[in-house]
C-alpha cells in the first residue's frame, strides 16, 4: 500500500525562499489533521501535495502566483522547491523533487518550471535518480501511488474552490465520474461512434443524391448504346451499297481509260503529223533564206566542205590559241606585277617599322646614360660624366648601387634594434608598476567585500534586536490576551448545551417528515381531481394543433395555387393532390423523353445533311480548283481566257511572220544585186531602167540600199525569233484543245449541278434547324413544367402529411371528448388546495425553526473553534518570543565584533588608496615615454625604408632600360633593316621590268584580234553552205516521217471515238453522283457513330452501369454499417451506464460503512450518492 511520509516546502506562497524558511512536515498514519487559522498555509499544503502528485497547478496559480512573490522578498528572482517522500505500491521509499523559478518582469511575473528529479533506493541501497527530461514525472507518480490522476485531483487532493463539483450540472458531473471510474476511453469510443454515424448519415444523403444522377446517366448510356447499334447496322448497309456502285463503276472507268488512251494516241499522231508538216515548211523557208544569203554556193561534196571549214577553223583556232597564249602570259605578268607590288608595299611597312625601332633603341641608350649620370651625381659616384656608358661602366655602376643598398639596409636594421631595446626596457618598467597597482586594488576590493558582508550581518542583527525589543514589550500583552482568551473559551463552552440542541433538531426533523407525507397525500388527491381538467386541456391543445395544421395547409396551397392550377387544371382539390402530382410528373417525364428522342432524330438528320453538304462543298471546291487550274494553264499559254480568238490570232501572226521572214531573205539578195548593178559604169535604175542625172543620185541610191542591206540581218534575226515564239505558242495551244473541252464540261454541267444540289441541301438543313429549334423550345417548356412539378413536390408531400395528421387529431379529439362525459366524487379542488396550503405554511415555519437551530449550533461550534485557535496561536507566539530573548546577548556580542572588524578594514582600504596614487602617476609617465620612443622609432624606420626603396627604384629603372637595349642588340634588327632596304630596291627594279613586258604583250593581242575579225565573214559563208545541206537532208527526213505517221493513222474516225467516250462519261457521272450520295450518307453515319461512341467514352457515361452498381453497394453497405454502429452505440451506452451504477453502488456501500462508523448523531440516518 502506498503512503505519503514527509514533505518540505520552500518559496511557495507564504513560505519564504531562504533556506531557513524551509518547512518540513511529517504525515501520520492512518490520519493527519492540519489545523490552523486562516492564512497559515493549510490550503498551500494540499496544493503542494496535488502539484507533486498530479503536476497540476491550483486555480489561479498560473503566471507565478503559486511561488513566493518576488516583490515581497525584494528580489528579482525567487526559487521555489517542493520535496515529497512517499512509499510506493511495493513499499519502497521514493523521493520526488520539483523546482520552480519566478522572475519579476516590468509588468508581470513569469514562472518557469525547472528540472524535476525522482530518487529511488535500489536493492543494494544505492540511490538511483531520473530527471524530468528522461521520464514523465506525472505518469511515474500515478504508477508509484497506484491511484489514477482523476482520483488524486478530484477526490484525495481536491481544492476547496473545486470541492462543489458533485453539485455540478449533468454533463460536467458525468465527465468527472468517467474520469474517476476510468471510463473516459469508453465515452470517447461513444463519441467516436456518434461522429462516425453522423458522417455516414451525411454520406448516405450524398449517395442518394448521386444515385439519382448515376441512374439517369446509366439509362442515358444504355440508350446511346442502342442508338450506336442501330447506326452500325445502317452503316453496314450503306457500305454494301457503296461497294456495289464501285463494282459497277470500275469496268466503266477502265473502258473510258482505254478510249481516252486511244483518242490521245490518235490526237498525238495527228498533232505529230501537223507539227512535222509545219516544221517541214519552216525548214524549206530556212533553205530559201540560206540560198539568198549565200553568194557563192559550194559546188563540192559535203565532206570537202567540212574539210575546208575544218582547215579554215584550224587556222582561226591557231590564231585564237596564240591570242589566248598572249592573254594568259599577260595575265601572268599582271598577277606577278600585283604580287610584286604587294611585296613592295609590305616591305615599305617593314622598313618603316624597323626604322622606328632603331630610333627607339637610340632613345633608350640616351635615357639610360642620362639616368646613370643623374644617379651617380646624387650618390657621388665617380667616372660617369665623360662620354658614353660602356658595359664595363654599367656593371661597375650596378655594383656600386648594390653596395649602397646593402649599406642603407644595414643602417635601417641597426636603427630598429636600437629603438626596440629602449622600448622593451620601458615596457618592463610599465608591467612592474601595473602589477603592483593590481595587487593593491585586489586587496582593496577584497576588504571592501568583507566590509559589505559585515555591514549586512550588522543590519540583520539590528533588525533581530529591534524585533526582540518589540517582542519584549509585547510579551506581557500576549500573556494578558492568553488569560482572557482562556476565560472566554470556558465561558462559551458553558453557555450552550450541544446535546439539548441536537435533540430539539431531531424532533423538529421528525415533525417535518410527517408534514411532507401529508402534503404528498394531498397532492395525489389533487391530481385525481384535476384529471378531468387535464383532459379538457388536452382537447383544447388538439384543437389548437388542428387550426395550426389547417393554416399550414392553406399557406402551402396558396404558395403553389397558380402552379397547381397551371399544371393540374383550375379548381384542383387538395384531396389526393399527391397522387395527381406524381401522375403528372410521370406523364410529363414520358413526354420529355419522347420529345428528346424526336429532337435527337432531327439532330442526327441535320448531322447527316451537314455531312452531305460538306462533301458537296468539297466536291465543288475540287471542281472549281480544277477549272481554275485549267484556266491558269490556258491563261499561261494564251495570255487571255478567250482561247478561240487567241488561237486564230496566233495562227494569223505565225503566217505573217513566215511571210515577213521570206520577204527579208529575198530582199537581201535583191539589194546586193542592185548595189552591184549601180556600181557599174553608166548605171541605170534597176527597176525602171532609167538613167540618173548625176553621180550624186547614184551614190545616194547606193548608200540607201546599203543602209537597208545593213538593217536586213537584224530584222531577219528578229523575224526568226518571232517565228520561233509564235510556232511554240501555236503548238502549245494546239495541245490545249482537250483541256478546253474539259473547261466547257465543268462550266456548263458539273459545277452548276453541284451548286443546284447544294442549294437544295441548304434549304433542307434550314428546315431541319427550324424544326430542331421548335423541338428544343417544346422540350424546354416540358422540362420547365416537370421541374416546377418536382420543385413543389416536397410541399405537396407536406400538405398530404398535414392532412393525415388532421385526421389523427380529429380522432383524438373525439376520444377525449367522450372522456369528459363523467366526473370524480369527493371533495372539491378548492378544499384540497386550501388544506394543502395550510400544511405547506406549517412546513415552511418548521423548516425556518430547524434552520435557525442548526445555524445556532454551527455558529457556536465555529466560535468555539476560533477561540481554541486563538489560545493555541498566543501560546505559540509567547513561546517563540521567550526563545528569541534568550539569544539577545549573543547577537549583541557579534555586532560589536563586526563593527570593530569594519573599522580596521576601512583603515586598511585608506592606506591602500594612498599607495595606489603615486603608482598611477608613474604608470602614466612611463607610458608617455614609451609612446614617444615608439613614435620616434616608426618615423626613423619609415625614412630609412623610403631611402632604400628610392635606391631600388633607381636601380630597377636603369636595369629595365638596359634590358630593352640588350633585347634590341640581340634581336639583330639593325642587320634586318639593311637587308630590307636592299630587298626594297630590288623589288622596284623588278616592277619596272614587268611593266615593259605587259606593254609589249598588249600590242601583240590587239594585232591578233584585228586579224581574227577579218576571217569571220568567210567562216559564216562556209557555215551557211554546211547548214544548207543539213536543212535539205532534214526536209527529206521530215517527209518520210509524215508519210510513216499517215500510214499509222489509217482510216480511224476520231469523232466516233469521242461520241462513245461522251456516252460513257455521262454514265460515269450518274454513278459518281450515286456513290457521292452514298459516301456522304456513310460519312454521316460514321460521324454519328463516332460522336455517340465518344459520348459513351466521356467521363459522364463511361462505366455508368458499374458506377451505379458500385454506388448502390456503397450506399447499402454504409446503411448496414450505420445500423450496426447504432447498435454498438446503444450497447456501449448501456454497458457504461451499468458500469456507472455498479461503481455508484460500491461507493454508496463504502460511504454507508464510513457513515455508520463515523457519525453517531441523530440527525441523518445515511448519506448516498445518486
Amino acid at each position: 500500500m502506498s503512503m505519503i511520509e514527509k514533505m518540505s516546502i520552500q518559496g511557495i506562497r507564504s513560505f519564504g525562499p531562504d533556506d531557513q524558511d524551509r518547512q518540513v512536515m511529517q504525515f501520520f498514519k492512518p490520519l493527519t489533521l492540519i489545523l490552523g487559522p486562516n492564512g497559515t498555509g493549510k490550503t498551500t499544503v494540499i496544493e503542494c501535495l496535488k502539484y507533486m502528485t498530479t503536476g497540476d497547478l491550483p486555480p489561479g496559480g498560473k503566471g507565478g502566483a503559486f511561488i513566493h512573490d518576488p516583490k515581497i522578498a525584494h528580489e528579482r528572482e525567487v526559487k521555489g522547491q517542493i520535496r515529497l517522500q512517499i512509499r510506493d505500491v511495493t513499499g519502497k521509499q521514493v523521493l520526488i523533487t520539483k523546482s520552480m523559478l519566478a522572475t519579476q518582469k516590468v509588468k508581470k511575473v513569469e514562472m518557469r518550471t525547472l528540472e524535476g528529479v525522482i530518487t529511488r533506493h535500489g536493492p543494494d541501497g544505492e540511490k538511483k535518480s531520473i530527471n524530468s527530461r528522461c521520464a514523465d514525472m506525472d505518469r511515474e507518480m500515478v504508477s508509484s501511488l497506484g491511484v489514477s490522476k482523476a482520483v488524486l485531483e478530484n477526490v484525495i487532493f481536491c481544492h476547496q474552490e473545486d470541492s462543489n463539483w458533485p453539485l455540478s450540472e449533468g454533463k460536467p458531473l458525468k465527465e468527472k465520474f468517467d474520469a474517476i471510474f476510468a471510463s473516459t476511453r469508453y465515452t470517447k469510443v461513444l463519441e467516436t461512434i456518434r461522429k462516425l454515424k453522423q458522417e455516414q448519415d451525411g454520406s448516405i444523403k450524398i449517395f442518394r443524391e448521386e444515385l439519382k444522377y448515376l441512374k439517369e446517366r446509366k439509362e442515358k448510356a444504355l440508350q446511346i448504346q442502342a442508338d450506336v447499334t442501330n447506326l452500325e447496322v445502317k452503316y453496314s448497309t450503306s457500305q454494301e451499297n457503296v461497294a456495289q456502285i464501285e463494282e459497277e463503276l470500275s469496268p466503266l472507268q477502265e473502258k473510258l481509260q482505254q478510249l481516252g488512251t486511244r483518242a490521245a494516241e490518235i490526237f498525238e499522231i495527228k498533232s505529230h503529223i501537223q507539227s512535222r508538216q509545219t516544221e517541214q515548211a519552216q525548214v524549206e523557208k530556212a533553205i530559201a533564206d540560206l540560198l539568198k544569203n549565200i553568194e557563192n554556193e559550194f559546188q563540192g561534196s559535203t565532206e570537202d566542205l567540212k574539210r575546208l571549214l575544218s582547215e579554215f577553223q584550224d587556222k582561226v583556232e591557231e590564231r585564237q590559241d596564240k591570242l589566248a597564249q598572249y592573254e594568259r602570259k599577260r595575265e601572268s605578268v599582271i598577277l606577278e606585277l600585283e604580287k610584286t607590288g604587294k611585296k613592295k608595299s609590305s616591305m615599305l611597312v617593314e622598313v618603316g617599322r624597323l626604322d622606328q625601332e632603331a630610333e627607339g633603341h637610340k632613345e633608350n641608350i640616351r635615357k639610360r646614360d642620362t639616368k646613370i649620370v643623374e644617379v651617380a651625381d646624387n650618390y657621388s659616384f665617380e667616372g660617369y660624366n665623360l662620354g658614353n656608358i660602356s658595359d664595363e661602366k654599367y656593371k661597375h655602376f650596378f655594383e656600386e648601387m648594390k653596395n649602397l643598398l646593402e649599406t642603407k639596409k644595414a643602417e635601417s636594421k641597426s636603427l630598429k634594434a636600437q629603438y626596440e631595446e629602449e622600448e622593451e626596457k620601458l615596457q618592463k618598467k610599465l608591467d612592474n608598476l601595473k602589477e603592483s597597482k593590481t595587487k593593491l586594488e585586489s586587496n582593496e576590493r577584497l576588504k571592501r567585500e568583507m566590509m559589505t558582508k559585515n555591514s549586512g550581518e550588522i543590519r540583520q542583527i539590528n533588525q533581530k534586536l529591534s524585533n526582540m525589543e518589540v517582542s519584549a514589550g509585547r510579551l506581557d500583552h500576549i500573556t494578558t490576551d492568553l488569560k482572557r482568551a482562556e476565560q472566554d473559551l470556558t465561558s462559551l463552552e458553558s453557555n450552550l448545551n450541544l446535546e439539548d440542541v441536537k435533540r430539539e433538531i431531531a424532533e423538529l426533523d421528525k415533525t417535518r417528515k410527517e408534514l411532507n407525507v401529508k402534503i404528498s397525500d394531498l397532492n395525489t388527491e389533487l391530481n385525481k381531481l384535476t384529471l378531468e381538467s387535464n383532459v379538457q386541456a388536452e382537447v383544447n391543445m388538439y384543437n389548437k394543433d388542428k387550426v395550426s395544421k389547417e393554416d399550414n395547409i392553406r399557406r402551402l396551397k396558396a404558395k403553389h395555387e397558380d402552379t397547381i392550377n397551371y399544371l393540374l387544371g383550375d379548381g384542383a382539390s387538395t384531396q389526393n393532390l399527391r397522387g395527381k402530382l406524381e401522375d403528372f410528373i410521370i406523364e410529363q417525364g414520358d413526354s420529355v423523353k419522347h420529345c428528346s428522342e424526336e429532337l435527337q432524330n432531327a439532330q442526327r438528320s441535320l448531322s447527316s445533311k451537314e455531312a452531305q453538304q460538306k462533301m458537296l462543298q468539297q466536291q465543288l471546291r475540287q471542281k472549281e480548283d480544277e477549272l481554275r487550274k485549267l484556266d491558269d494553264k490556258i491563261l499561261t499559254v494564251c495570255g487571255s481566257q478567250n482561247y478561240d480568238d487567241e488561237y486564230q490570232n496566233v495562227q494569223q501572226k505565225l503566217t505573217q511572220t513566215q511571210e515577213s521572214r521570206g520577204s527579208l531573205l529575198g530582199a537581201e539578195h535583191f539589194f546586193k544585186q542592185y548595189v552591184t548593178d549601180l556600181e557599174k559604169t553608166d548605171p541605170c535604175c534597176p527597176l525602171c531602167h532609167r538613167g540618173f542625172e548625176t553621180e550624186e543620185d547614184v551614190r545616194q541610191l547606193i548608200l540607201e540600199l546599203q543602209d537597208k542591206l545593213r538593217r536586213v540581218p537584224s530584222r531577219l534575226n528578229k523575224a526568226e525569233k518571232d517565228l520561233e515564239e509564235y510556232q511554240t505558242k501555236y503548238d502549245n495551244m494546239t495541245q490545249l484543245k482537250p483541256l478546253r473541252e474539259n473547261i466547257t464540261t465543268l462550266n456548263d454541267i458539273s459545277i452548276p449541278d453541284l451548286k443546284t444540289k447544294l442549294k437544295k441541301l441548304s434549304e433542307e438543313i434550314n428546315e431541319l434547324k427550324e424544326r430542331i429549334q421548335d423541338k428544343t423550345d417544346e422540350l424546354q417548356a416540358k422540362e420547365n413544367d416537370e421541374g416546377m412539378a418536382k420543385s413543389m413536390q416536397p410541399d405537396v408531400l407536406m400538405i398530404d402529411r398535414y392532412q393525415g395528421e388532421l385526421r389523427e387529431l380529429e380522432r383524438k379529439i373525439a376520444t377525449k371528448s367522450a372522456m369528459l362525459s363523467g366526473g370524480v366524487a369527493g371533495r372539491t379542488i378548492e378544499v384540497v388546495v386550501e388544506e394543502k396550503g395550510d400544511k405547506e405554511h406549517t412546513l415552511d415555519n418548521l423548516n425556518k425553526t430547524l434552520d435557525h437551530k442548526r445555524q445556532k449550533m454551527s455558529d457556536h461550534t465555529e466560535k468555539l473553534q476560533r477561540l481554541k485557535t486563538k489560545v493555541h496561536d498566543l501560546k505559540s507566539e509567547k513561546l517563540q518570543i521567550t526563545s528569541e530573548l534568550q539569544q539577545r546577548t549573543k547577537l549583541e556580542e557579534s555586532k560589536i565584533s563586526l563593527i570593530s572588524d569594519n573599522k580596521q578594514l576601512e583603515d586598511d582600504i585608506k592606506d591602500a588608496r594612498e599607495e595606489i596614487k603615486p603608482l598611477e602617476t608613474q604608470i602614466t609617465r612611463t607610458k608617455a615615454q614609451k609612446d614617444d620612443v615608439v613614435k620616434e622609432k616608426e618615423g626613423k624606420i619609415e625614412s630609412a625604408n623610403q631611402e632604400v626603396e628610392h635606391v631600388k627604384t633607381n636601380g630597377n629603372l636603369v636595369k629595365s632600360i638596359n634590358a630593352e637595349i640588350k633585347r634590341y642588340n640581340m634581336s639583330g634588327k639593325a642587320d634586318e633593316l639593311e637587308r630590307c632596304k636592299l630587298e626594297q630596291r630590288e623589288l622596284e627594279a623588278k616592277v619596272n621590268e614587268k611593266e615593259i613586258e605587259q606593254t609589249e604583250l598588249t600590242q601583240n593581242i590587239n594585232k591578233l584580234n584585228k586579224d581574227l575579225s577579218t576571217q569571220k565573214v568567210r567562216e559564216r559563208e562556209l557555215n551557211d553552205n554546211l547548214q544548207l545541206r543539213k536543212k535539205k537532208l532534214e526536209v527529206k527526213q521530215l517527209a518520210a516521217e509524215i508519210e510513216e505517221n499517215t500510214e499509222k493513222l489509217g482510216g480511224v474516225d476520231l469523232t466516233n471515238i469521242e461520241r462513245e467516250r461522251r456516252k460513257l462519261l455521262n454514265k460515269e457521272d450518274a454513278l459518281q453522283k450515286e456513290r457521292h450520295t452514298a459516301t456522304g450518307r456513310l460519312q454521316g453515319l460514321k460521324d454519328q457513330i463516332k460522336s455517340s461512341k465518344k459520348e459513351l467514352e466521356s467521363p459522364m457515361y463511361k462505366d455508368a452501369s458499374e458506377k451505379y452498381r458500385d454506388k448502390v453497394i456503397d450506399m447499402r453497405t454504409t446503411e448496414l454499417s450505420n445500423k450496426d454502429l447504432e447498435k454498438y452505440y446503444k450497447a456501449m451506452d448501456r454497458a457504461i451506464m451499468n458500469y456507472h451504477n455498479q461503481k455508484m453502488k460500491d461507493i454508496n456501500k463504502i460511504i454507508r460503512e464510513l457513515w455508520r462508523n463515523t457519525y453517531k448523531g441523530n440527525g441523518k440516518y445515511k448519506v448516498l450518492c445518486s
